[in-house]
């Protein structure tokens, strides 16, 4: 889960999704995320005088092998106003090395 500020006229925002390890891009993917403003939600306004507000969205996404024993996940968006500045951030994930099947093993002497 993560949270974002937009402005309250956005109604959808189509976020990327990128998982990068070992300095090579190991997924991708893009999530159309509906903006959920409520009328009487808090509201501040930016430098431009833009009523703006924070929300949360959740992104999911299948580890690998690829991605031990780190894998940076590389969040982003392109506003759609007048300047399409792009909006990003990232995170490092540690990610244990185990087998991609599971093993389940008996014995008896």
């Amino acid at each position: 889960m993560f949270d974002f500020t937009t402005s309250r006229d956005t109604r959808n925002i189509n976020f990327h999704l990128q998982v990068f390890s070992r300095g090579k891009l190991v997924a991708q993917e893009r999530k159309l995320h509906p903006v959920d403003y409520q009328p009487g939600m808090k509201t501040f306004k930016n430098s431009k005088n833009e009523d703006m507000f924070t929300s949360q969205g959740f992104i999911e996404f299948n580890v690998t092998q690829k991605m031990v024993p780190k894998c940076r996940v590389l969040l982003f968006y392109v506003r759609e106003d007048q300047n399409k500045e792009t909006v990003a951030d990232n995170l490092v994930i540690d990610v244990e090395d185990t087998l991609e099947n599971k093993v389940d093993h008996q014995c008896s002497f």
